[in-house]
């Protein structure tokens, strides 16, 4: 990270830092710019015993599983975003979405990794739903699998794009099973 600016965006000197992993900051021009977590929020989506996941269309992680959902967009709630991105990737709108739990974790987008704070819901759809599977960003979805998870070994042989929702999973397999 400390080498994603050389120049200060500012003022243009080579006087830029970047100071304790959280800012970067121009001794030249008192430029100050903060690295702020991201926040992505996904939907654990239960229909009856199996769970709808995606398989990813795009890096990172193309071609491995996923669970519906995305980046938060500025003044958007986690709630709709979590919502939104489902749409968006299933064609499904859940309902009752409730809070489950939060992991950190990396993203890499063009070079850059980019820190995360992955928010997860749960929600439970009828089994009717599934004849509304029609993602609208394909870019973003190649497919859909129905994957039934009867324990925690289930989810250990998923082969998930990113490790928060690999630990999303089993705090919610440990409530589902205890």
């Amino acid at each position: 990270m400390k080498k994603l600016f050389k120049v200060c965006p500012a003022c243009g000197n080579k006087t830029i830092s970047f100071e304790e992993g959280k800012k970067w900051t121009c001794a030249f021009c008192n430029f100050e710019l903060y690295f702020n977590v991201a926040t992505s929020a996904s939907i654990i989506l239960l229909v009856g015993n199996a769970l709808v996941l995606v398989r990813r269309g795009k890096e990172p992680g193309k071609g491995l599983l996923a669970l519906p959902g995305g980046f938060v967009d500025p003044d958007e709630s986690a709630e709709n975003a979590a919502i939104r991105e489902c749409i968006e990737e299933t064609g499904i709108t859940p309902c009752q979405i409730r809070y489950l739990c939060s992991f950190p974790n990396e993203y890499l987008h063009k070079n850059i990794v980019y820190q995360t704070c992955d928010l997860f819901f749960t929600a439970n759809c009828a089994y009717d739903i599934l004849t509304k599977l029609s993602p609208v960003d394909t870019e973003e979805v190649s497919a859909y699998e129905l994957v039934e998870i009867n324990s925690t070994q289930d989810i250990e042989k998923l082969p998930l794009a990113f490790s928060s929702a690999k630990e999303a999973l089993l705090v919610w397999a440990a409530k589902r099973f205890k």
